[in-house]
């Protein structure tokens, strides 16, 4: 898959709140950071942990996607955010980096 495709197919999962699939998209080694530097979680295990807990369970969570760019193996998209259990509607970027048909990183700014 192309980065685009791993960009679009972990929103589409996200937004069915499918975890599994959602995470199908992610590498073993994933890390998550708020941009810059500030780390989430490193790992599939940890951020199975993290969405499980905060996003999916009876969620009503939705992304939505106005703006992609796709920038070689990155992709930025600018992400409106509704029915978030931590941040209600909110505005967000997200930086994917892919490699080996897997998001490697993520970089999260709000």
């Amino acid at each position: 898959m192309s980065p685009a495709e791993l960009a679009q197919g972990q929103l589409d999962a996200y937004n069915a709140h499918d975890l599994e699939r959602f995470l199908g998209f992610y590498a073993e080694d994933v890390v998550g950071y708020v941009f810059p530097d500030q780390l989430l979680f490193e790992g599939k295990a940890a951020m199975r942990a993290r969405y499980a807990q905060i996003v999916f369970p009876g969620s009503t969570v939705h992304a939505a996607v106005p703006q992609r760019i796709v920038q070689g193996k990155r992709v930025i998209d600018h992400e409106t955010v509704t029915g978030h259990p931590l941040f209600g509607e909110s505005r967000v970027t997200v930086i994917y980096e892919a490699e080996d048909g897997l998001i490697r990183k993520l970089w999260m700014l709000r």
